[in-house]
């Protein structure tokens, strides 16, 4: 025979006295009269923390991801001016010879079908573009740059170029700095992206 609840609440004080002062029971008690408790809210605070900074990660690597292609695609460019520059240079009309001032000064200017003259060094295969005239190829500066000159601010903004000896030119965007920038090598016209910063490389 089932005992009804009046009568086991009335043998059993105890455990309804036990029961309506558990901590889930207090809790839904003060929700009822006052909100959300403090420890509620607490917890949705911690919660939105923890997702804005989940966010904030992943607003930076598809940002930084963003900056690695832009290099990427000027790497693409370049070698695709590489390979025009070496066509043109195959045309008497389009190569003017330079005045040879130093040493291994480039010895012919190319001119390309948009105007434009660009230094190179004529071997017995191929033209090789000098280290001054990479970001002239690629649109961002309107001239040639000396070695170790320092970028003018005609250069369009957030690049940075160098040509810094006969082994080494570089385009870098400001926002990456050294952690990942393009290479190109005047001796054997590689074109690469780069880290000189080790610690600190982004480059795929």
């Amino acid at each position: 025979m089932t005992m009804p609840d009046s009568h086991f609440a009335a043998q059993n004080p105890l455990h309804i006295q036990s029961v309506k002062s558990s901590p889930l029971c207090r809790m839904q008690a003060n929700r009822g009269a006052n909100g959300f408790t403090l420890t509620e809210i607490v917890l949705v605070l911690l919660l939105m923390a923890i997702l804005a900074t989940i966010a904030a990660g992943k607003y930076i690597d598809l940002q930084r991801d963003a900056q690695i292609a832009q290099l990427q695609r000027l790497a693409g460019e370049l070698r695709s001016g590489l390979v025009q520059l070496n066509a043109a240079a195959q045309l008497p009309s389009r190569l003017q010879p330079l005045e040879q001032t130093k040493p291994n000064a480039p010895t012919h200017q190319v001119l390309l079908e948009n105007g434009d003259g660009y230094h190179v060094t004529l071997t017995t295969d191929k033209a090789l573009l000098d280290g001054g005239e990479v970001c002239h190829l690629l649109g961002i500066s309107p001239t040639r740059y000396e070695k170790n000159q320092t970028p003018s601010a005609y250069l369009q903004q957030g690049y940075r170029c160098k040509f810094e000896n006969d082994q080494s030119s570089y385009v870098a965007l400001e926002s990456l700095g050294n952690r990942c920038r393009l290479q190109f090598d005047p001796r054997n016209q590689q074109v690469k992206l780069s880290c000189p910063d080790k610690d600190q490389c982004v480059c795929p």
